[in-house]
């Protein structure tokens, strides 16, 4: 990894603790990772445990028969993520019990950043 990607990489980190905790991934980075994804054409479940708006979420899972599940600490986002996901949980992942082959699909959203996922 070059020193320009850690340092973008980096950035959002930083600009994520600024909005205390809440920077979502860009819409761009979201396509570029489902672009290596392929889904069924059935009904599948997705998670996301830190799921803010809800908006990763639904680029992510578009045009698909997916069934979304979110969850969220910051209730005005979690007010955001009830329009947008099947099934929403205001709270902590940590607080949750969840059982084994649950979720086809869980979105986990670390620090992307766009030169990471370039060209593919």
């Amino acid at each position: 990894m070059s020193s320009n990607q850690m340092k973008d990489m980096f950035d959002r980190v930083i600009h994520n603790k600024v909005r205390m905790g809440n920077f979502e991934t860009k819409d761009q980075d979201t396509l570029c990772i489902r672009s290596l994804l392929q889904f069924p054409k059935s009904a599948f479940s997705v998670a996301d445990f830190c799921a803010g708006s809800g908006n990763a979420l639904n680029v992510m899972t578009e045009g698909t028969e997916a069934v979304t599940f979110g969850i969220e600490p910051n209730e005005e986002k979690y007010l955001e993520l009830r329009e947008r996901a099947n099934y929403a949980l205001y709270g902590g992942y940590e607080e949750c019990r969840i059982s084994r082959d649950t979720f086809r699909l869980m979105y986990l959203n670390p620090p992307y950043g766009a030169p990471r996922f370039g060209k593919l």
